[in-house]
């Protein structure tokens, strides 16, 4: 195996094609320092499923058979979706022993750091919120994994979303207050490496707890934000003495780009001192959560989504909330606020001047002028009279009246009775009333005093 993954010059495997108890043997998956993974085919419930098989020669020690037990009892204790899920453990005709487990489709968090280098911090976070919420499940379970490497972190594709993570081989793992053997540790370390080991693990302390997987996340996200170990050595000792001994680089120095926040979680997980780090994986998941909230994209997101929650007519006015920030929609606003104000101050001046006034008001009122004094057609006289007109006269008046009966019996025809205006000196001329043939004198009655009758 090259790289984590199979080399096509490698030998044929004698378990290809064979059975394992009722497992069919389908094909060679990967090959690993403890032993070898394969794809394997249960009949009895059709699905496919993967074996993993303790290597030849570390299967001849007794203590290699208790490090599987424990792998297959910590991961199938704990029940999440952030660790690979164990179904069944067994051994071979010639005695290596083997476990069942979830067929994952993907590739582990090794290889993918291997093609791509540094990995953005979103995906990042990503992976540490997954993986810490794997180990706060183990954790409660008073299990510590100890040997976390981006080797034992699996992406599982879930196309189209994005990958999940999850946490592989529990074979050095502590089960509460029992201490995994120092040999078992020691052979992991060396078969794979020591940079991601806490310093109280790598000096070999009894007490290891939680926080030490927390360091080795920690270490596991520093190499992935910035391509590199946080500690390098030309051999196994010197680099446990760095590990102990010294702080690794500052995070941002090599990945500027990575978020202060971000930052300030890795550091914090790494710290020598297990009592300056995170007391669980709980308060990690919480310093994530707190440091993606103040990533710039989503300090942006916020920003977008309070906008258009104060706005309330971007809706009304064909604006949307993502182009509510920009110059134009800013003007759109002033614009709307500015006629709503005066909408508002001439509804209530049309109010105003509609409410009908209080008595007080009417008595504090100047009294309305008098109108003007108004001359009909009929008032004027001619230019041959010399009669004043009264200033206010009233409009003329017409009156039906009936005549009294002649002497010869016969009834007169009805009169109309005018009021004239008021001369000073002289009548007014009389107006024709009947189309007689000569004009009528008009003379006075007294049927009413002041009115002119005028007789056929």
């Amino acid at each position: 195996m090259k790289g984590g993954r199979l080399d096509p010059n490698e030998p044929s495997d004698a378990l290809v094609g064979a059975r394992l108890g009722k497992y069919e043997v389908r094909r060679l998956l990967g090959v690993g320092g403890m032993g070898r993974v394969y794809e394997a085919w249960n009949p009895t419930i059709s699905k496919r499923v993967a074996i993993k098989v303790l290597a030849d020669e570390i299967a001849m020690r007794p203590d290699a058979a208790a490090r599987f037990q424990r792998e297959a009892r910590a991961a199938s204790a704990v029940e999440s979706p952030y660790i690979v899920e164990i179904y069944d453990a067994g051994c071979t005709d010639d005695g290596r022993p083997f476990i069942v487990m979830e067929l994952l489709r993907g590739e582990t968090l090794a290889s993918v750091l291997s093609e791509r280098g540094p990995l953005a911090a979103g995906e990042v976070e990503r992976i540490a919120t997954q993986v810490m919420r794997g180990l706060e499940r183990a954790h409660a379970a008073e299990i510590v994994h100890r040997d976390l490497k981006p080797d034992n972190i699996f992406l599982v594709d879930q196309d189209p979303e994005p990958p999940v993570a999850k946490i592989l081989d529990f074979g050095v793992s502590k089960f509460g207050h029992t201490a995994a053997q120092t040999n078992l540790t020691r052979d992991g370390a060396v078969l794979g490496t020591p940079s991601y080991m806490s310093p109280e693990q790598a000096q070999g302390e009894a007490d290891v707890d939680a926080r030490s997987d927390l360091w080795s996340v920690g270490a596991i996200l520093y190499e992935c934000l910035t391509g590199r170990l946080p500690f390098k050595g030309s051999s196994y000792e010197q680099i446990i003495v760095r590990i102990c001994t010294t702080d690794a680089a500052a995070l941002q120095t090599l990945a500027p780009r990575c978020p202060d926040g971000l930052a300030a979680v890795v550091e914090r997980c790494m710290r020598r001192e297990r009592g300056e780090r995170f007391a669980s994986a709980a308060e990690v998941l919480l310093a994530l959560g707190q440091a993606g909230a103040g990533s710039p994209k989503r300090r942006a997101t916020q920003a977008r989504v309070r906008e258009s929650t104060t706005v309330g007519t971007a809706s009304t006015i064909g604006t949307t909330p993502n182009a509510l920030g920009s110059p134009k929609a800013a003007g759109l606003k002033r614009r709307v606020a500015v006629g709503t104000a005066i909408a508002v101050v001439t509804v209530m001046s049309v109010f105003l001047l509609l409410l009908p006034p209080s008595p007080g008001d009417e008595a504090s009122q100047p009294p309305p002028p008098s109108p003007l004094p108004s001359v009909t057609a009929t008032e004027i006289p001619s230019e041959s009279e010399t009669a004043t007109v009264e200033p206010r006269i009233p409009p003329p008046v017409t009156v039906e009246a009936t005549s009294s009966p002649s002497a010869s019996g016969s009834v007169a025809r009805p009169v109309v009775a005018t009021r004239p205006p008021r001369a000073a000196s002289a009548a007014a001329p009389a107006a024709s009333v009947s189309a007689a043939p000569k004009p009528v004198e008009p003379q006075r009655s007294g049927v009413a005093r002041g009115l002119l009758i005028q007789r056929q």
